[in-house]
């Protein structure tokens, strides 16, 4: 199981923007949905409520818990959905040099980029 520094949590809260308690855009149904079907994981379990509720909450228990294969493959699906959703609304990337942090963060937990 990954165990994510706080500066490396603060760059995952910035890539999947999980300020306020939200992960991207996703609502509470389309999280547990891309979670169910990239991941077959359950994200509604009371286990990832451990730190609350909230998709955020969940999302970060979630990489400090979970098998680090499948925090790999989470993350990399993530980016992809980023991506896509970025691309579809023109959106710019806001964070410097994102590419080469992630794949530095993906490297300090044994993941590709």
């Amino acid at each position: 199981m990954p165990n994510f520094k706080p500066l490396q949590m603060l760059l995952l809260d910035d890539v999947l923007q999980m300020g306020g308690g939200s992960v991207l855009s996703f609502s509470n149904r389309t999280f547990a949905e891309f979670f169910h079907e990239e991941l077959g994981i359950d994200i509604d379990h009371p286990k990832y409520s451990q730190f609350g509720g909230s998709k955020g909450k969940r999302m970060r228990y979630f990489l400090q818990n979970a098998p680090q294969p499948i925090v790999v493959k989470a993350l990399n699906a993530l980016w992809e959905y980023r991506e896509a959703v970025m691309e579809r609304t023109g959106d710019k990337e806001a964070i410097p040099d994102v590419h080469r942090k992630m794949a530095s963060l993906m490297r300090s937990i044994g993941g590709t980029w």
